[in-house]
């Protein structure tokens, strides 16, 4: 999103929402906001980041502020206020963010944060003696009997409670009628409006991709949210929280991790072509997984099949024993993660276990390999430990390095190709009514019409998922594994065989 886009939606929603400006002296901040802060000041990770700032960046923030520096205004949403008017509106189509800020009300938050987190922090540090401003510091003081404002130039580094000591009322006095603070309080809107808000007004650290798509209102950006963040069985949450590291979650590497590899699977054939070393479709890149959010096109057939890939991982890792995995090994994660999506949509019979190890000793066994490798897409030549540790030019490298050995686990009984499901015309059919006289193989009831395709289904007798493997040449949709059924008797019957 340029600039020019993000003052437009701004704008949009600014016209959208209902706001109220007010100005804030320090004191009116400090005992509204700071003083209370882990009561009633709530940060939500899926509307804004953790903060950044270090003692630096504070320290610089209040000399600026001190200076009389024009500053970027506080934005907080105000849980109470939105609810009183969702509750006069009585709009059904507000349930579920109603259902959040009521949570928030419940939890007796008073504020939500939605822009100025690092400057909040700032000032909680500062009033909680955490940093002392240093020598030089020009701090304003406020002479009430003659109505004047003037500076000092700090001697000597000095914390909140040293300045209050040594400069009492004067600096007091200067807190109760210092430059004003600009709050923003948002008093009617949705929770993707916020997203929105911060997308749009964050100026002073740009978003990391991630963080930029997670502001987008769409389904695929909150499934990431929760599949990533949640932690009950149904969710990766538990196991990426040992996967990456408190300042990767922070980053949203971890949602990234899943965000990418939705989006590969989407396009699986795109992305991983068959043979080994040939060139890709396409190479996947941040606005290709950016584009996926704003068309909300990732289906729910790619995140079930995906979710299952990762379950894999997830087994593999443990398997390994491994620690931080995915974070220390990132592309190779992914590879894997595509490299078992192959294994579970075309295999059966998988030995898991059997499977994990060999693609471990394949790998320790690789990394040890020092052959350099040249593809014609590629311009350099590298081995394979340098691919692994490279960018997503060699991701499906390294994907068709596990790929272009499942003949090899074919044969070692590892894996079972799946077997394809056969087209049957209407002599099939023939040849099963006679033979069933006639009867459903199922129900035994009469037959009717065997070839009318919208009241009998021709059904395997062991299903092809369960089909292991093929005996003396005989394949599952061979006649003696057919039988012609009733509709209704197939779909209770399903895949139990």
């Amino acid at each position: 999103m340029t600039q020019k886009q993000k003052e437009k939606t701004l704008a949009k929603t600014f016209q959208k929402i209902t706001t109220k400006f007010t100005p804030w002296t320090l004191a009116q901040f400090k005992n509204e906001i700071i003083d209370d802060k882990d009561k009633n000041y709530f940060v939500d990770l899926d509307i804004q980041r953790n903060p950044y700032f270090t003692h630096k960046d504070a320290i610089e923030y209040i000399k600026s502020y001190f200076a009389g520096a024009s500053l970027n205004s506080f934005i907080m949403a105000r849980p109470q206020e939105i609810i009183g008017n969702y509750k006069q509106r009585d709009v059904g189509f507000f349930e579920k963010t109603f259902q959040y800020f009521k949570n928030l009300v419940d939890k007796l938050v008073k504020y939500l944060s939605v822009d100025g987190n690092n400057r909040v922090i700032s000032w909680y540090w500062f009033f909680n003696d955490m940093f002392k401003l240093p020598k030089g510091t020009m701090l304003p003081l406020y002479q009430k009997e003659i109505y004047k404002e003037y500076y000092v130039e700090l001697e000597k580094p000095m914390n909140h409670s040293e300045i209050c000591q040594e400069y009492g009322e004067h600096w007091t006095d200067w807190m109760n009628n210092s430059n004003e603070l600009v709050m923003y309080f948002v008093d009617d809107c949705t929770k993707p409006q916020l997203h929105l808000i911060f997308r749009c007004v964050n100026q002073v650290k740009k978003l990391n991709k991630q963080e930029d798509r997670n502001c987008i209102d769409v389904e695929i950006a909150q499934i990431i949210r929760d599949y990533a963040n949640l932690t009950n069985k149904e969710t990766f949450g538990k196991f990426f929280e040992e996967q990456f590291d408190e300042v990767e979650r922070n980053s949203r590497a971890h949602e990234s991790f899943l965000a990418y590899v939705y989006t590969l699977c989407q396009d699986f054939g795109s992305y991983f072509p068959t043979s080994f070393g040939e060139k890709p479709d396409k190479q996947i890149k941040e606005t290709y997984i950016t584009k996926r959010y704003d068309e909300d096109s990732i289906t729910d057939k790619t995140i079930g099949k995906t979710n299952k890939a990762i379950k894999r991982l997830k087994q593999f890792v443990e398997f390994i024993n491994s620690g931080k995995f995915i974070s220390d090994n990132i592309q190779l994660s992914r590879a894997l993660t595509a490299f078992f999506y192959k294994v579970i949509n075309n295999y059966t019979n998988v030995q898991w276990e059997d499977l994990f190890n060999f693609i471990w000793k394949e790998h320790q066994s690789n990394l040890n390999n020092d052959e350099q490798y040249k593809f014609n897409h590629i311009n350099k030549k590298r081995n394979y430990s340098d691919m692994v540790t490279s960018g997503v030019t060699y991701l499906p490298i390294i994907y068709q390095f596990f790929s272009s050995k499942l003949l090899l686990l074919e044969l070692n009984g590892i894996i079972t190709p799946k077997q394809a499901r056969g087209s049957f015309n209407h002599d099939t059919r023939l040849t099963l009514y006679n033979r069933q006289k006639g009867k459903c193989a199922l129900s035994n009831n009469e037959i009717i019409d065997y070839n009318d395709t919208s009241k009998y289904h021709i059904d395997h007798k062991t299903p092809i998922s369960k089909w292991l493997n093929e005996k003396n040449g005989f394949d599952p949709n061979a006649l003696s594994n057919l039988q012609l059924v009733e509709k209704k008797e197939n779909l209770i019957k399903g895949n139990e065989g």
